[in-house]
């Protein structure tokens, strides 16, 4: 009887350790252990299944007409990223995932479009706040200039450089964080169905 107990305590052990490791491994996305970011888990699938980049625009362009789509490119790359809510929701961080995944492979320059998707498989947007999307454009940006042999630039002030409206009411609308918050906070309890 008491063999009985021992051998039935063991097992249960086992069970219970099994589905921990389980449950872990599962959960677990990558060494970093980004838990709540299913758009990184899309993005590390992807990577795997392929490294090949999509070049849907022309590869040649004079080097004027180049530069000039680079530049219009970037300014509403960087504005996008500077009127980001600074505490977005799930819904918002996987369409702010998803408009610079596809941005980088509708890019108006077929070889800009290459590097940028390349850089962006290598560095995987922030989509957490305002403050982290914008830092990382501006790293992304700087390696993309990099490439090209360009100059960097400064991540300093482009933060105000690119908002959109005046500083108040950028600052008038993260008032609305605690009810942002609150939505946040009930969206992240609710099971992921975005793809």
């Amino acid at each position: 009887m008491l063999f009985n107990k021992r051998i039935q305590i063991l097992l249960s052990t086992v069970l219970i350790v099994g589905f921990v490791i389980w449950v872990f491994q599962s959960v677990m996305i990558d060494k970093e252990w980004r838990l709540y970011m299913p758009e990184l888990r899309q993005l590390g699938e992807n990577k795997e299944k392929s490294e090949e980049v999509v070049v849907i625009t022309p590869l040649n362009h004079k080097e004027e007409t180049r530069n000039e789509m680079m530049k219009n490119y970037w300014t509403s790359f960087h504005t996008t990223l500077a009127n980001y809510p600074s505490l977005p929701t799930l819904y918002e961080r996987n369409i702010l995932f998803h408009y610079i995944v596809s941005s980088a492979s509708l890019f108006p320059c077929g070889e800009c479009s290459v590097v940028s998707q390349k850089l962006i498989r290598k560095y995987p947007p922030q989509t957490g706040s305002s403050k982290a999307a914008t830092a990382w454009g501006c790293k992304l940006h700087g390696k993309f200039n990099e490439e090209f042999n360009l100059t960097v630039p400064t991540c300093d002030d482009i933060a105000t450089t690119y908002v959109v409206g005046s500083q108040e009411i950028k600052q008038a609308e993260n008032q609305n964080d605690d009810e942002r918050s609150i939505a946040y906070s009930i969206q992240e309890q609710e099971p992921d169905r975005s793809g």
